[in-house]
C-alpha cells in the first residue's frame, strides 16, 4: 500500500474564528508533513503524498481560500483545487449532496493530471491585475479555457473586489464609483469598468 494524496475539505471553521492567511498556510504544511511521516512509518513508502484542497467557500475575509493557493504556489506538496463558488451549498457553506459529487470530480481532475499522469496543474486564480484609470485588466490561470462568468448563477450584483487584505466592495456598492461592465476580452483575460476611477 502507497498512500499518494491527502484530500481536504477544510478551512470553514478557521474563517468564521479569525485563523490568518499566514498561520493557516503554515498548518496546511505542518499537516502535510506529519501525514507522510505517518504513511513512511506505517507502509515504509519513500515517496510522498501530495496534498490535494480546495478553495472552502465563506461570506466571512476569505483567508483560509488565500492560504490554500500560497500553500500551491509555494510548491510545498500542496495542490489547490480552485475556488467551489459554482456550487450550490446545503445553505451554510458545504456543498449539497449532489454538488459534493461534482467537488469530488473537481478534486479527481487534480490527481490525475499531478499523480497519474505527472503533469502540472494551477487552478483557476488570477495571476497579474492591473488598474489604469477607470479600467481593471484581469489575467487567470484557466485549468479548462476560455474563462466563462455565469451571470445567471451570479449576476452583476453579487460580485465584489477583493483587496489583499481580505475586504471586499461589491460592485453595487454605493460609494464613489460604480461597475458598469466586464468583458471577456480572450481566453484568459477580462476587462472591468468603472465609471470613475476605482480600489486604489
Amino acid at each position: 500500500v502507497v498512500f499518494q494524496a491527502l484530500h481536504v475539505m477544510h478551512g470553514e471553521a478557521d474563517a468564521v474564528f479569525g485563523t490568518s492567511r499566514s498561520a493557516y498556510a503554515s498548518y496546511l504544511a505542518e499537516w502535510l508533513y506529519d501525514y507522510n511521516l505517518d504513511c513512511s512509518a506505517i507502509t515504509g513508502q519513500t515517496s510522498s503524498a501530495v496534498g490535494i484542497a480546495h478553495q472552502v467557500s465563506t461570506k466571512n475575509p476569505a483567508l483560509p481560500a488565500h492560504a490554500v493557493l500560497d500553500a500551491h504556489r509555494s510548491g510545498n506538496g500542496w495542490y489547490c483545487v480552485g475556488p467551489i463558488y459554482q456550487l450550490q451549498t446545503d445553505g451554510a457553506v458545504h456543498p449539497d449532496a449532489e454538488n459534493t459529487f461534482y467537488l469530488g470530480e473537481l478534486h479527481s481532475r487534480v490527481y490525475r493530471t499531478v499523480v497519474v499522469d505527472g503533469g502540472v496543474w494551477n487552478p483557476l486564480a488570477p495571476q497579474f491585475i492591473e488598474r489604469t484609470g477607470t479600467t481593471v485588466v484581469a489575467t487567470f490561470d484557466v485549468p479548462e479555457p476560455p474563462l466563462v462568468f455565469d451571470t445567471t448563477l451570479f449576476p452583476t450584483s453579487n460580485l465584489a473586489i477583493l483587496r489583499s487584505s481580505g475586504k471586499s466592495i461589491p460592485f453595487n456598492s454605493p460609494s464613489s464609483f460604480t461597475f458598469l461592465g466586464y468583458f471577456v476580452i480572450s481566453p484568459n483575460n477580462i476587462f472591468i469598468v468603472f465609471t470613475n476611477t476605482c480600489c486604489s
